[in-house]
């Protein structure tokens, strides 16, 4: 067999320490030959002490008399090896208990490289070890895309784009949250309630599908059963945890990954990146159309059966993903968009790095968008769970993916990032990209930035955030922010003291909003574009604001804002005029531009499910019996089904916003 790299290095050391040792007994009168040879090289006599079959130990003992015989040249050999031996001797128990060890290990050998020898090599070759190591079937290449090294790669990862990888698997955080147990009842009673959507998908263990008769082939095919979930364990996810009982994700998939290049340092809105794109085979393409066809029609069998025989087709997944959400089935929408999520993970390029800040996908390349869509539905996903940290780190992902944020990104990001307390990432954010994208005019960054340094002040951010925060900053200031960004937005106040229902029973509150420049903000809105943010931002800000201590900074910042709005002797000398601001909000939301937001839905952004509407039906009450409401109820269902599978195609859907979307 072939010798380990530590036992060829114990060799090495006990054959040039006998050189060694002959050499030192010799006399000085030697041979011009001996003269003219090399000096041998330096001995890692400390390689000798986990020896096993004890001759170290001899020649160590030996040598204490060898020292004092020598000439000069033999004279730091003797001392180095008496030195040897004195530190042998203290090692003698170590050897003891090494030698036990290795008796009780019998068989179990193993040619291992030294964990310590491989790092300290990498290092000499001045090469970082990868931090994150992601299955791809893509095409490494050697060529354009290559991914940046040194300085410039180290700050990439650190930037506010950069996502901490350790934080993207749900399971994990829901363990530290309620501890193990829990989470181990909880998934068994998903794992009954989505038993049925398993093998109507293809998605139930082998054994599972073919019922009764595999429980007559015995404990064997239960063992080969066992072996195959094993066999899923083994690919290591970033993104999600693969469960066992899905199904085998086949090499042959067909999605592959491949590196285009460098972008230009003003693509992806200013923040360049190494630039990728997924790929399909003529197999998968295929698929893809059938799949297109059978959304077309309306009828989800059809989806089912497709993905039947193609489970980890990504399209097919996220399409019945939206379906059981639509459906109210979320446990089975989850299951389906994490199954999306690993074959697109899968699909990985070597160089992708999700926790880089710098892999770039083109939105409007067809093949990339299921991984913006799947993320975009991860963070909603996430997010009602609980699981607020997964979320963010999703949503930094979903950023970093495409800056210029084709999937409106930013309007969930801050949110998501108070949610998740990381509040000095929005003060990061503003530093590193507020030029970029001008995010303090955004009417949901006009007033989390500011929420973000309350937060911090009052001590929410925990120790380490509290001291990297700017040390002169005052509750007084951030409140002076606060009001500046209702005085930029005061539609803002309107619609999230509406939302989050702030005005029920407080008669400050009604009196406020009935004071300028709140009331009657709205009707004043000329710009479509902000109308749409707002709505948006209204709908996901409304829970940060529900707090106590936020509804008071906020009160009390529109309060200042309202009195400079008013004039007089209380307005602030030192702020701009309403003029100003007026002119501020339409020089960045210019009036009858039309809408660059309506690709944004801001019940897509709540934490309701979305309802979609019957179309064509009468919206009257319906009459007669019981079974006639079941069966409209019935032609409901399906109307429902036929509108999620469109919306899932790509189409657009009329939806009808509810009071709670």
């Amino acid at each position: 067999g072939e010798m380990s790299a530590r036992a060829l290095r114990k060799l090495r050391g006990e054959d040039a320490l006998a050189a060694a040792l002959a050499g030192s007994g010799d006399e000085s009168g030697s041979s011009d030959e001996e003269g003219d040879a090399p000096p041998p090289r330096a001995i890692n006599l400390f390689g000798m002490l986990g020896d096993e079959d004890g001759e170290g130990d001899d020649d160590l003992s030996d040598s204490d008399g060898d020292g004092d015989r020598g000439a000069a040249d033999g004279a730091a050999t003797a001392a180095t090896v008496a030195a040897a031996a004195a530190s042998g001797e203290g090692e003698s128990s170590k050897r003891k208990k090494k030698r036990k060890k290795k008796k009780s290990k019998k068989g179990k050998e193993k040619a291992e490289e030294d964990p310590d020898s491989v790092e300290a090599a990498l290092r000499d070759l001045n090469i970082e070890p990868v931090q994150t190591v992601v299955p791809g079937a893509g095409d490494a290449g050697t060529g354009a895309g290559a991914p940046s090294d040194g300085a410039a790669a180290q700050q990439q990862r650190t930037s506010c784009l950069g996502a901490d990888v350790h934080y993207f698997k749900a399971d994990e955080e829901m363990r530290r949250l309620f501890g193990a147990q829990t989470i181990r009842d909880a998934r068994a009673e998903d794992h009954a309630e989505a038993g049925g959507l398993r093998r109507r998908l293809g998605g139930a263990p082998a054994a599972a599908r073919r019922g009764a008769g595999a429980d007559r082939r015995g404990k064997a095919a239960a063992a080969a059963l066992r072996a195959t979930a094993a066999q899923h364990r083994r690919r290591k996810c970033v993104l999600v945890n693969p469960a066992d009982e899905w199904p085998r994700l086949s090499p042959s998939l067909g999605l592959t990954m491949r590196s285009v290049g460098d972008a230009a340092p003003a693509d992806f809105g200013g923040c360049g990146g190494r630039v990728f794109r997924y790929e399909h085979s003529h197999s998968y393409a295929s698929t893809q159309e059938q799949y297109e066809a059978y959304a077309a029609s309306g009828d989800p069998n059809l989806i089912a059966m497709l993905l039947r025989q193609n489970p980890y087709h990504v399209e097919a997944l996220l399409g019945m993903s939206e379906l059981y959400k639509s459906s109210g089935e979320g446990t089975a929408a989850g299951e389906l968009l994490e199954r999306a999520l690993y074959a697109l993970e899968a699909a990985f390029h070597p160089w992708f790095d999700v926790g880089a800040g710098d892999c770039r996908l083109e939105y409007s390349i067809e093949a990339n968008k299921p991984l913006f869509n799947a993320l975009f539905r991860q963070c909603q996903l996430l997010n009602r769970r609980g699981t607020h940290r997964s979320a963010f780190e999703s949503c930094r992902l979903l950023l970093s993916l495409d800056p210029s944020d084709p999937m409106g990104a930013l309007l969930m990001g801050d949110f998501l990032a108070h949610r998740a307390r990381q509040f000095t990432w929005v003060l990061q954010m503003v530093e590193e990209m507020g030029s970029k994208c001008a995010l303090l005019l955004m009417p949901n960054w006009a007033l989390t930035v500011p929420l973000a340094r309350l937060r911090l002040l009052a001590g929410d951010g925990g120790e380490e955030a509290a001291a990297t925060h700017a040390a002169g900053d005052t509750e007084e200031d951030a409140l002076e922010q606060l009001s500046h960004g209702l005085l930029l937005h005061p539609y803002m106040l309107v619609r999230v003291a509406a939302k989050a229902r702030l005005d029920e029973g407080d008669a400050r509150w009604k009196s406020l909003l009935a004071r300028a420049p709140f009331a009657g903000a709205e009707l004043g809105l000329a710009s479509a574009s902000a109308d749409r943010l707002s709505s948006v931002a209204a709908e996901r800000q409304q829970l940060l604001w529900k707090a106590p201590d936020a509804a008071s900074w906020l009160r009390r910042a529109a309060e200042r804002a309202a009195d400079h709005a008013e004039g007089g002797a209380r307005a602030n000398a030192d702020w701009p005029s309403m003029a100003d601001w007026v002119a501020a909000r339409d020089q960045a939301f210019p009036p009858g531009v039309p809408n660059a937001y309506t690709h944004l839905n801001p019940a897509d952004f709540g934490d309701n499910f979305l309802a979609l509407p019957p179309q064509g039906l009468n919206e009257e009450e319906p009459e007669g019996d019981f079974a006639d409401e079941a069966e409209q109820r019935a032609a409901i269902e399906a109307v429902m089904q036929q509108q999620a599978l469109a919306a899932a195609a790509g189409q657009q859907p009329d939806v009808q916003e509810g009071e709670g979307a």
